[in-house]
């Protein structure tokens, strides 16, 4: 019905750190760690060179940031009013400072299937991220390139997942250069759906779009 294989995983997306908009997410994936204080996981998570395989395995990039991405990075940092990053992502670039000590991908991890013969090694691995403090979603994507050999997305299947249903929200064009007429394309998405249906879930469940996947997350408060 989906298109997702009995022994496929699946994830919305995976976005690689060359591909990130918001400085959190550069600066949370340049400086993690495996190897911290009061922390044993070395010998649970593959190396950083069976990292860097899996990786390749998926076509993902695991080199050095370059130094004109550094310097979008820093741009960015300056367009939010980030002023410390800034300074720092400038002096990353003067000193060729580029690297990435372990990699990692990130993605919107809410809808997420697992076969069962690869939950065992993707809760364990989840498990040992868990440990050193990485974000969720950071953690679980990551997870899944390390223990899954066969990961599709949502641009792969048949039907059509709709993500970030918040209640309107409009953003500030110098902090986000990805804006469309004052919104981000999910928000533009979830003004559709809430003009179409008026806060009512009987008549969106009625309508549910039949190539529709899933849609989340629909505040619930917010609906009758």
């Amino acid at each position: 019905m989906t298109g997702i294989g009995e022994h496929q995983s699946y994830i919305y997306d995976i976005r690689e750190i060359y591909n990130c908009f918001f400085v959190q997410h550069v600066e949370a994936m340049r400086s993690y760690r495996v190897k911290q204080k009061g922390v044993e996981v070395e010998n649970i998570l593959p190396t950083k060179e069976v990292a860097e395989r899996c990786f390749r395995s998926y076509g993902l990039r695991t080199g050095p940031l370059s130094i004109r991405y550094l310097f979008k990075a820093g741009f960015y940092a300056y367009k939010c009013r980030m002023l410390r990053k800034m300074l720092k992502y400038m002096r990353d670039i003067l000193t060729h400072n580029v690297k990435i000590h372990y990699p990692l991908v990130w993605a919107y991890s809410d809808i997420l299937l697992i076969p069962a013969d690869v939950m065992d090694t993707f809760t364990t691995y989840c498990g040992a991220f868990a440990a050193t403090g990485l974000f969720v979603e950071y953690a679980i994507p990551t997870a899944l390139v390390f223990s899954s050999n066969n990961i599709i997305t949502d641009k792969d299947i048949k039907m059509h997942g709709i993500i970030q249903i918040y209640p309107k929200k409009r953003l500030r064009t110098a902090n986000n250069p990805n804006m469309l007429n004052g919104y981000l394309p999910q928000y533009r998405e979830e003004e559709t759906i809430v003009r179409q249906y008026q806060y009512n879930l009987n008549t969106l469940m009625d309508d549910f779009g039949e190539d529709t996947f899933f849609i989340h997350p629909i505040k619930l408060s917010k609906w009758h």
